[in-house]
């Protein structure tokens, strides 16, 4: 997916994200560099707890990577999943592909970056 969608990242700092069924991977770019990436593993339905993990998962990849908090940069990400309520301010920019809420699993949930 970030291979995919880069190029509308900028060069500055930003966090890029994939929200997938079951799983959120989540990393930070500052100056086009990894400066962290994690992944964490959600139980229950697809979309369960991504909302609500997101704010530790970015704490813990700051602290990995020396920072005193998560940086203010844009979050961009990437989702074969429903996105939150269009009422909920995030700040988030989505990148999904057309039909990405079918690609659930097997192959398809790999490759729906593309």
């Amino acid at each position: 997916a970030y291979d995919h969608w880069r190029g509308q990242l900028g060069r500055g700092s930003a966090w890029f994200g994939a929200v997938e069924p079951g799983a959120l991977t989540l990393g930070l770019l500052q100056q086009g560099r990894w400066c962290g990436l994690r992944t964490l593993r959600l139980p229950g339905s697809p979309d369960a707890g991504w909302l609500a993990q997101l704010p530790a998962l970015q704490a813990q990849i700051a602290v990995g990577a020396g920072l005193s908090g998560p940086p203010e940069a844009p979050l961009h990400l990437a989702a074969c999943t429903t996105q939150p309520a269009p009422d909920r301010d995030l700040g988030v920019v989505w990148h999904a592909p057309a039909g990405a809420a079918a690609a659930a699993g097997g192959l398809a949930r790999m490759a729906w970056g593309i």
